[in-house]
C-alpha cells in the first residue's frame, strides 16, 4: 500500500471517529433534553429540610470532628468506620466488614476494612444492586466534599430504604482506600468489594457509586469539561451528574428515567467512551473491570470545586439543601430499579 494510501485511511478512520464520537455526545444531550423536558420546574430549596440537617451532620461528623481519613491517620478511618458501622445500626442494619491489607510504598502494611450493609431481596438468587461510597481522604484533607457528602447521601438511602420490599438485593458499602497511593490499584476497596462479587457468580444489576455530591454554583461559567465536551453541556454547575462507560448506557438510563427530585435538581447523564479519562476517576471503574454495569454520581468534582483535595474542602463549604434534594431523586430512582423485573 502506498504512503498516499495509508494517509487516506487514517484521515477517513479519524473521520469516522470523530462522527461516531459527535454521535455519542448528540445522543446523550438529547437525552437530557428529554429526560428534562417531563420533570417539573424546579422550586426553591428549603435549608431547613430534615433530610438536608441529617446530611450535614454526617459531613460535619465525618470531616469536621473527625478530620483527615487516610492510612498516614489509621485513627481517622477507624473512627470514620465506627461512626458508619453505627449509622447503619441506627437505621436497622447489622453492617458486615470486608477485610483485606494494603501496603503503601515506604511504609508498613494496613489492614483495612470496607462495611456492608445488606437490604435482602424477596428471592435469595435475585439481582444484586451496589450502592457504594469511599470514606477515606487524600493526604491532609478533611475531606467534606470527597468524600464526606457521598458516604453521607449513602448513609440517608439505607435510612430511608430500610423498609422497602425489594425485587433485588441492595448492598450498601463504604470503602476504606480509593485516594492516592492506592487509586488504579488492586488495593482500591471497591477493586476488594468487585473481585469478591464477581466469585459469588451472582447476576448483578449496576453498581452506584457515590462521588462529592455537595458542592454547587449558579455562576455562569462556573462548570468546566474535559476537552469538546463543553458545547453539550451546561456552564452553571446547579445540577448532579451521572456518567457511564458505553457498555453501562442501558443502566444509566433506567437510573436516570427514575430519578425524581421533589424540588427539581437537576441529573446530567452521560454515557462516554473510556478514554475521556475523567469518567473513570472513582469506585465504579472497578466494576466495570469485572463486567458489571456501574454508574458515577457525582457533582463533577475538580471540574467545579476548586478545594478538591485541598484543606480547605471543609462542611462549611457544601450546599445542603440541594445535596438532600438531589439524595431523594436517587431514592426515587433506586425505587425504582428496585421494582420487581
Amino acid at each position: 500500500m502506498s504512503d498516499r494510501a495509508v494517509l487516506l485511511r487514517m484521515r477517513n478512520l479519524a473521520l469516522f471517529g470523530a462522527a461516531v464520537f459527535a454521535a455519542i455526545l448528540l445522543k446523550t444531550a438529547w437525552d437530557d433534553y428529554d429526560l428534562a423536558r417531563r420533570r417539573p420546574p424546579q422550586r426553591r430549596l428549603d435549608s431547613d429540610d430534615p433530610a438536608a440537617a441529617r446530611l450535614e451532620a454526617h459531613v460535619r461528623r465525618l470531616a469536621g470532628e473527625i478530620g483527615r481519613r487516610s492510612d498516614r491517620r489509621p485513627d481517622g478511618l477507624e473512627a470514620a468506620a465506627n461512626y458508619i458501622r453505627g449509622e447503619f445500626a441506627r437505621a436497622g442494619y447489622a453492617a458486615s466488614e470486608q477485610p483485606y491489607t494494603v501496603v503503601p510504598p515506604g511504609a508498613a502494611e494496613y489492614a483495612m476494612k470496607n462495611l456492608i450493609a445488606v437490604l435482602p431481596a424477596a428471592s435469595p438468587d435475585a439481582p444484586v444492586l451496589v450502592l457504594g461510597a469511599h470514606y477515606d481522604t487524600a493526604l491532609d484533607t478533611p475531606g467534606a466534599d470527597d468524600n464526606a457528602s457521598g458516604v453521607a447521601a449513602l448513609l440517608e438511602l439505607a435510612r430511608s430504604l430500610r423498609g422497602l420490599k425489594s425485587a433485588v438485593e441492595i448492598r450498601f458499602v463504604a470503602y476504606a482506600t480509593e485516594e492516592p497511593p492506592y487509586f488504579g490499584t488492586e488495593e482500591m476497596g471497591s477493586a476488594v468489594h468487585a473481585r469478591a462479587l464477581k466469585k459469588e457468580g451472582r447476576r448483578v444489576l449496576g453498581m452506584i457509586g457515590l462521588e462529592m455530591l455537595g458542592y454547587y454554583d449558579d455562576a455562569k461559567g462556573a462548570q468546566k469539561y474535559p476537552p469538546l465536551l463543553s458545547p453539550f453541556f451546561p456552564d452553571t454547575a446547579d445540577y448532579v451528574g451521572a456518567v457511564s462507560n458505553l457498555s453501562s448506557r442501558a443502566f444509566l438510563k433506567s437510573l436516570a428515567r427514575g430519578y425524581a427530585p421533589p424540588r427539581g435538581t437537576r441529573l446530567i447523564t452521560a454515557s462516554l467512551p473510556e478514554w475521556i479519562g475523567e469518567i473513570t476517576l472513582s469506585d465504579h471503574r472497578n466494576y466495570w473491570r469485572e463486567g458489571f454495569p456501574a454508574v458515577m454520581v457525582t457533582d463533577t468534582a475538580f471540574l467545579r470545586n476548586v478545594r478538591y483535595h485541598q484543606t480547605s474542602d471543609t462542611p462549611d463549604t457544601l450546599d445542603y439543601a440541594r445535596m438532600a434534594d438531589a439524595t431523594a431523586g436517587l431514592e426515587a430512582a433506586v425505587r425504582a430499579l428496585a421494582e420487581k423485573r
